[in-house]
């Protein structure tokens, strides 16, 4: 059974670790052993290693159960009574699509092709007299083959009847219809493999919320324990709060990539679902931007953990980043229906939406290289401008605990 390490005790460990360091540390080593800890710390959590189980298991589950519980491929029955009806049907027979099986069931008599279609052992029936019969109603798709193959027939018969030979009325029944020729074809490669970037823009929503929350909460537990004063007695806090960051980031990522390739594995061994040309490359390039992205919302998650005192604070102070990852979100899925267009380009340049759209636009190669790397620039920008605020209030407020803070607040403080 996993058992979840004490905070306190991972804390003692750490300080000393830390060793006679006196403030302000200096160097990665520090940085270092506090993002061990984080590292240590989530990964021994009972709830991280259950939800991670759970996701994993769901994600197998998505791609396996349909193939397992998905079924042939639908089957079309046509019934017949006569010998014009029943060459109609075998025409229908013929010319289904590759995805809809058919099969042809003669009956004797019409009674008994009637019973059939009442009971549903027959989705379609051509009566003797030309009649078509269906139940409750007809596909729309089947009706017309039955339409179309029952005129060819009827054509067939008048060409015979007025001399034409039997080959040739058949030939001049059967002409192939217009071929078709389209200016702009479809991308279904293109299309596959935007869809897989957009299920993995979502799950890249749920790993921003939820590991940038853990940062956030983190620092408050901290705070509400004390044990945040026996850190910045060894520690600075730009270097405590950098190995948060970092050391949470790296779980979520850790995470991310399983659930990422294991989701991928699962579709390619399904057979259901056949995995783009192109597609492995953007799941890793999703993956790079979560970090890019994981740094800027986690630093703003970080400026409201530092502005709580208690658990209960953090809800109503995380509200409006949450809301500004879900608008974020809900952007890039509208942007991912056309990757070309204006919403998408203008959010591919805003900080806060860029990381979850520009995977979208480079997996439909609608993406220009300077437009990727104007991005990155931008969103690279606004990490290092909110990481010097999270600084900023992370070292004036971590010490008050005694109620919420504001940040106007806080920013007036003397550094």
């Amino acid at each position: 059974m996993t058992t979840s390490t004490p905070r306190s005790a991972v804390t003692s460990a750490t300080v000393t670790r830390l060793g006679a360091r006196r403030p302000p540390a200096s160097g990665g080593a520090a940085v270092r052993v506090l993002v061990e800890r984080e590292i240590g710390t989530r990964l021994r959590d009972r709830a991280f290693v259950i939800s991670t189980l759970v996701s994993l298991l769901l994600v197998v589950g998505i791609a396996v159960l349909p193939a397992v519980f998905g079924g042939s491929p639908s089957t079309w029955t046509v019934g017949a009574v006569g010998t014009e009806a029943t060459a109609a049907a075998q025409l229908v027979v013929d010319v289904a699509p590759a995805e809809r099986e058919a099969e042809l069931v003669v009956f004797d008599d019409d009674e008994a092709l009637r019973a059939a279609v009442a009971d549903g052992t027959v989705d379609v029936g051509v009566a003797s007299a030309g009649a078509l019969l269906g139940d409750d109603g007809i596909s729309g798709e089947l009706e017309a083959l039955v339409q179309a193959a029952w005129r060819q027939r009827a054509l067939v018969a008048a060409l015979t009847d007025a001399g034409v030979p039997a080959d040739e009325a058949n030939s001049i029944a059967a002409a192939p219809p217009l071929p078709v020729t389209l200016l702009d074809p479809p991308d279904e490669e293109r299309d596959r493999r935007v869809g897989f970037l957009v299920v993995g823009v979502i799950l890249l929503y749920g790993q921003l919320v939820g590991y940038g929350f853990a940062v956030a909460s983190g620092i408050v537990e901290e705070k509400s324990s004390r044990v945040i004063e026996v850190l910045l007695a060894k520690v600075r806090t730009r270097q405590l709060l950098l190995a948060k960051v970092v050391g949470i980031g790296l779980v979520g990522l850790l995470q991310l990539i399983a659930l990422v390739v294991v989701g991928l594995v699962a579709f390619q061994l399904s057979g259901r679902f056949e995995i783009p040309p192109g597609t492995w490359p953007s799941a890793f390039m999703l993956l790079g931007w979560f970090l890019v992205g994981f740094a800027m919302y986690a630093s703003l998650f970080a400026v409201v953990g530092a502005l709580a005192a208690r658990a209960e604070d953090l809800q109503n102070s995380a509200g409006p980043i949450s809301l500004v990852v879900a608008a974020s979100f809900i952007g890039a899925v509208s942007a991912s229906s056309d990757p070309s267009g204006t919403l998408a380009q203008v959010l591919s340049f805003v900080p806060t939406t860029g990381p979850m759209v520009m995977p979208i636009r480079v997996a439909a190669e609608e993406a220009a290289a300077w437009e990727i790397a104007a991005s990155l620039a931008i969103t690279l920008a606004s990490v290092a401008l909110i990481m010097r605020l999270a600084d900023v209030v992370y070292r004036r407020a971590a010490l008050h605990t005694s109620s919420r803070i504001g940040l106007r607040q806080v920013l007036r403080r003397a550094a």
